[in-house]
C-alpha cells in the first residue's frame, strides 16, 4: 500500500510500477529487499519514529518530566474506554477504543468501547473497531489519532521474519496500550482483527523548495520597503 501510494496510486498488474517497489522493494508479499528507499515518501515509521509520534511531548511544552508520557492520549494514567467521541467520560481527550470494565454504572468504562458491553462484539457480530479521528479530542502532543487502542500497528522495525507492533488493540486492557509494551510476530501469519498499520509521509522535496522560494521572495520584499 505504501509503494502504491509512492507510485501515484496507478492502476495494473502488481509490478514495480504500481505494488512491488516504490518504498520499499518487495521480494515476497511480505518480505523487503533491502529497507527503506531513499527516496521514499510514504513508509510505515520505525519503531522510534512511531514512539515519538505516540508518547513524546517536551516538559518545556506541558509534558511530563521525561519527555515522554506512558500512554498516547498525554497522560501517565490509562485512557477510559468509551463510544466515540467520549462524551461519557470525564475528560474526551483521554478516552480510547480497548477493553475496560470498573463495574460501575457510570456510562463509561464498561467494556467494549464500541458496544459498552462485556460481551465482546466480534463474538456478536458487531463492529468493533472505531473510524480514525472518532475520538475527536485524543490526540497526541503531535496531533495523531489512534495511537492507543483500535488496532495495534505494524511499523518497519524487524527482527528476522517478525515485525514490530505497539500501542493496543480494541480487545486489549490498559496495560497493552503503555509505551513499554511491543511484541513482535510474523505478518505473513497475523492477519488478523486488532492488527493494523498507520503510515508516516514527508513533504515533496519540490514542496520545500517552492516553500523556501516563497520565504525568501517575501522577505526580500520586505528588505526593500525599509
Amino acid at each position: 500500500f505504501a509503494n502504491w501510494l509512492q507510485n501515484g496510486q496507478p492502476t495494473g498488474a502488481q509490478t514495480a510500477g504500481t505494488t512491488e517497489a516504490g518504498a520499499y522493494t518487495l521480494t515476497a508479499p511480505t518480505t523487503l529487499s533491502g529497507g527503506r528507499a531513499a527516496d521514499a515518501r510514504v513508509f510505515l515509521p520505525t519503531a522510534d519514529e512511531w514512539y515519538k509520534a505516540a508518547y513524546h511531548q517536551p516538559a518545556a511544552q506541558g509534558g511530563d518530566t521525561d519527555d515522554y508520557w506512558t500512554y498516547a492520549t498525554r497522560s501517565n494514567t490509562a485512557p477510559d474506554s468509551d463510544q466515540p467521541p467520549g462524551a461519557d467520560a470525564p475528560n474526551p481527550a483521554h478516552v480510547a477504543n480497548f477493553f475496560s470494565n470498573d463495574g460501575l454504572p457510570n456510562g463509561y468504562n464498561d467494556g467494549y468501547a464500541t458496544n459498552g458491553s462485556t460481551s465482546s462484539p466480534a463474538a456478536l457480530g458487531d463492529d468493533f473497531l472505531t473510524d480514525v479521528g472518532a475520538y475527536t479530542s485524543a490526540t497526541s502532543y503531535y496531533g495523531t489519532f489512534d495511537q492507543n487502542g483500535n488496532v495495534n500497528e505494524w511499523n518497519e522495525t524487524a527482527s528476522g521474519a517478525n515485525r514490530q507492533f505497539r500501542g493496543g488493540g480494541w480487545n486489549e486492557t490498559a496495560p497493552g496500550l503503555t509505551s513499554s509494551n511491543l511484541s513482535f510476530t510474523d505478518p505473513a501469519t497475523a492477519e488478523v482483527n486488532n492488527i493494523g498499520f498507520r503510515l508516516a509521509s514527508v513533504p515533496e522535496p519540490s514542496t520545500l523548495g517552492l516553500t523556501f522560494l516563497a520565504a525568501t521572495a517575501t522577505l526580500r520584499r520586505k528588505r526593500r520597503t525599509f
